[in-house]
């Protein structure tokens, strides 16, 4: 029996299986490039980020033994893919120290408080 843990971060995707006696079966990492198009804007290729993930468990189920019976899942922050409705990628992926939303996110603060948000998402604006 193995766990597989992937980390999909904001500079690179990590995965690594565990026995589960904890024992590190395998590990695989893959790094991709933060875009800083403009200032103040930082963004992630979202197929750049799917194909580092992809590498990355190929890579660790191709060392395992056992297949993996377990699976957990972190990831940069809140992060979105615009899509259309057939699923296809239409702009690459803002992360959290994009700056795009400065202006809308204190018009939120002004109209709704600052707390507003925060309690109904557990996100500050």
């Amino acid at each position: 029996m193995s766990l597989m843990g992937i980390d999909v971060g904001t500079t690179g995707c990590k995965a690594i299986a565990f026995a589960h006696t904890g024992r590190i079966l395998a590990r695989a990492y893959r790094e991709y490039p933060l875009l800083n198009p403009a200032p103040g804007r930082y963004e992630l290729n979202p197929e750049a980020v799917w194909d580092a993930i992809q590498d990355c468990v190929r890579k660790v189920n191709a060392a395992l033994d056992d297949p993996v019976t377990a699976l957990a899942i972190s990831s940069q922050g809140e992060a979105v893919v615009p899509v259309d409705q057939a699923g296809t990628v239409l702009a690459n992926s803002p992360v959290s120290s994009d700056m795009r939303g400065i202006e809308g996110a204190d018009c939120l603060r002004a109209q709704l408080g600052d707390n507003y948000i925060y309690r109904i998402t557990g996100q500050p604006v």
